[in-house]
């Protein structure tokens, strides 16, 4: 716990930073059983103004990571999970200007 100088003190959410830790490994990292990166192929979509979505199917994040699945479980209601995965993608992906999408497969 940290105490910044105007004595408010911050509590960092443990879990939830584990969970983030899990889902972005997740998403990087899920193989199905063509051995091909679904999620992070379809999550580095997400640059194109037209695609906001990343749908991902709850067995394989149970398959992935038991803890990860477990804990979307119990906490599902204590998570903004749209807010918390936002952070997640940005920092798995890089910024849309960084990315040359004349390159990507459509």
């Amino acid at each position: 716990m940290d105490i910044p100088a105007n004595n408010v003190s911050v509590i960092e959410d443990e879990n939830g930073l584990r969970t983030q830790r899990l889902f972005a490994a997740f998403i990087t990292d899920f193989r199905d059983a063509k051995d091909e990166t679904i999620y992070a192929d379809a999550a580095a979509e997400l640059v194109n103004p037209e695609r906001n979505t990343l749908f991902v199917q709850f067995p394989d994040i149970h398959s992935h990571s038991a803890s990860l699945a477990s804990s979307l479980e119990l906490n599902f209601c204590k998570y903004d999970l749209a807010r918390k995965n936002c952070r997640i993608m940005f920092a798995i992906f890089p910024k849309p200007t960084q990315i040359d999408l004349s390159t990507r497969k459509r």
